[in-house]
């Protein structure tokens, strides 16, 4: 489903792409909790056309930003760019969302990256209350 939300007038384009994931969703088991936020950081490790360096060079070349998050409930990419270029990015997000690739090695070594991330949310006070 699109949805196209014009709330003001501006010369910048957002899409995202949001899937009904998170912590919350993944079960009590052990073994699925924080699958989410790991399939979060690995979607953007390439595609069969485009390597994960790629995909960031072209969302820059169009003068755009990409990036995600995760939530308890949700799981959203999403690409900024110039009004101009909202059609090369959409294209963008659907390659990496229907076609990422995830090497294993990757996997694991994002695996690593968020447990890192888990345990310094400890050091924000505003993440801690949350």
């Amino acid at each position: 489903m699109i949805q196209v939300f014009n709330k003001v007038s501006s010369k910048k384009a957002m899409i995202s792409v949001g899937f009904n994931s998170g912590s919350r969703l993944e079960g009590i088991s052990d073994y699925n909790f924080g699958i989410s936020h790991v399939l979060e950081h690995c979607i953007f490790k390439g595609t069969p056309t485009r390597t994960a360096e790629e995909i960031m060079d072209q969302v820059e070349f169009l003068g755009g930003q990409i990036n995600a998050f995760t939530s308890h409930e949700k799981v959203v990419y999403y690409v900024r760019v110039p009004e101009e270029s909202i059609e090369d990015a959409m294209e963008i997000v659907s390659d990496i969302v229907f076609n990422s690739t995830i090497p294993d090695e990757e996997f694991v070594k994002e695996i690593e990256v968020v447990k890192e991330e888990e345990v310094s949310r400890g050091d924000s006070v505003g993440s801690f209350l949350w």
